[in-house]
């Protein structure tokens, strides 16, 4: 039993470090990696030595392209390795935009954490803005023509040469005026105050430079 579990991805790391070889010749040989023959009886190695030996492979060639698409039902990384020349990689990304920036797993990690950033977090605060104005008898749809202009000025704009709002001005009369109202909802007063914060110390940053 515990052959033929080993058997697929001990054949596929071997192809894979065959590959690797040819092409860049420093990748370490599954072998040397886990510490023992790929497929030898019992001898099981763990999906999170694989994954890392799978990056470490990405890492060493631009023949490889390591994706993290989610997380398994036990939690663990559910992962896509694609494997092809150089120039196919760039033909099969240049299909899905015609953007291609090459980066490597540090600058990857980077653009993940700024996405949640630049999305995830802001879609909640579209939900809070969504939940105020309800609470009000409004319609976010009022909002949408804002959120739009503002979209629309990022596409060419540093996005800190266009921050408007009370604290890029510093009206902290208007920012009282507002923590007051939301001090029946603590929550959105806190998320209020701290990134009416931050936007004043950038501003600060930027009027000392």
């Amino acid at each position: 039993m515990i052959r033929r579990r080993t058997l697929v991805p001990a054949l596929a790391l071997a192809c894979l470090s065959t590959f690797i070889a040819t092409a860049a010749g420093t990748l370490q040989s599954p072998e040397q990696f886990f510490g023992h023959k790929m497929g030898a009886d019992n001898k099981l190695a763990r999906w999170d030595k694989i994954v890392e030996y799978m990056k470490l492979a990405a890492a060493n060639s631009d023949r490889v392209r390591f994706r993290e698409l989610g997380k398994t039902s036990s939690g663990n990384p559910f992962v896509a390795l694609e494997i092809s020349a150089p120039e196919t990689l760039k033909n099969l990304a240049s299909t899905l935009t015609g953007k291609i920036v090459e980066v490597d797993d540090e600058k990857r990690f980077a653009i993940h954490v700024a996405a949640v950033f630049a999305n995830n977090f802001t879609n909640h605060l579209f939900s809070v803005s969504q939940m105020i104005l309800e609470k009000s008898g409004l319609s976010f749809e009022i909002l949408k023509p804002l959120i739009n202009e503002t979209v629309r000025k990022v596409q060419n704009h540093d996005p800190l040469n266009v921050q408007t709002g009370p604290a890029s001005r510093h009206d902290d009369h208007t920012i009282e005026k507002h923590l007051e109202y939301l001090k029946k909802d603590g929550r959105f007063a806190e998320i209020y105050k701290l990134l009416s914060n931050e936007i004043r110390q950038y501003a600060k940053e930027e009027n000392t430079v």
